[in-house]
């Protein structure tokens, strides 16, 4: 652990209302494999990995999270919990996060695509990752901030919520606002009620998209998202509709 730029420690510790050990670093590979790697050699208590930067972030099927200093969140929560439904897991935890995000920056319209990234303005400014790890839950989350120095490859599809830097926002206070309610929402998720404020969040519903599942590609209409939190889409074309529980929207005709 390692002296601190953008967090007051001490504060965050006080504000954070459940007992968890908190570990900030001012430099990772990731926090979420910091995490799990604390699950493996035998911690099973409930744990918070926050970083200022993140050398090899990643989100679902790997990809890289550009998480450069003091510009943004990420952390890492580790959860004593069991989850039978992963889909409602995240869709909730979804909320759980535009949920403190907008009592922070009000004016922000931040919606979801389905199923676990943050946009703003049609462009990602963050994401999460569940994962499952010894009977544990490891919800790790990545939010754009300020960034605003993004790889050219990011150029036309991120953003942060704040690249003007206009907004008088103390981060301590916020990470411990998404901490408080991850852990006060998480036995929750499961119930499914968070999934109308998902749908009303949702980025997709009645919009054009491709996806991609199991190394294919279907075309059509995103017409809901289930109890479940399975997205429905159907192809126009074929005529056929389909339920997925994974996959990767890769467009959305806006």
């Amino acid at each position: 652990m390692m002296d601190n730029f953008i967090y007051d420690l001490s504060k965050l510790s006080q504000l954070v209302s459940s007992k968890c050990q908190i570990y900030f670093f001012k430099r990772v590979s990731s926090t979420q494999i910091l995490a799990k790697k604390n699950i493996i050699e035998g911690n099973h208590s409930l744990c918070v990995f926050l970083a200022d930067e993140q050398k090899a972030g990643h989100g679902r099927f790997g990809r890289p999270f550009f998480s450069p200093a003091k510009t943004g969140i990420y952390l890492s929560i580790n959860i004593p919990m069991t989850v039978e439904n992963g889909g409602l897991f995240t869709t909730g935890l979804a909320v759980t996060l535009t949920d403190v995000l907008t009592a922070f920056y009000p004016y922000k319209e931040i919606k979801l695509k389905w199923v676990n990234d943050l946009y703003y303005q049609n462009k990602k400014i963050g994401g999460l990752l569940v994962e499952r790890v010894n009977g544990m839950i490891v919800c790790g989350i990545g939010i754009n901030l300020t960034s605003n120095n993004f790889p050219q490859n990011l150029h036309n599809i991120a953003t942060s919520i704040d690249n003007g830097h206009t907004a008088k926002i103390d981060r301590t206070e916020l990470v411990a606002a998404i901490i408080n309610q991850i852990i006060s929402d998480a036995p929750y998720y499961q119930s499914g009620q968070f999934m109308l404020r998902y749908r009303q969040r949702s980025l997709l519903l009645g919009k054009t998209i491709t996806i991609k599942v199991n190394g294919g590609f279907i075309h059509g209409i995103a017409k809901q998202i289930d109890d479940n939190g399975s997205l429905v889409v159907y192809d126009p074309g074929t005529k056929q509709e389909y339920t997925l529980v994974s996959g990767e929207v890769v467009k959305v005709f806006f």
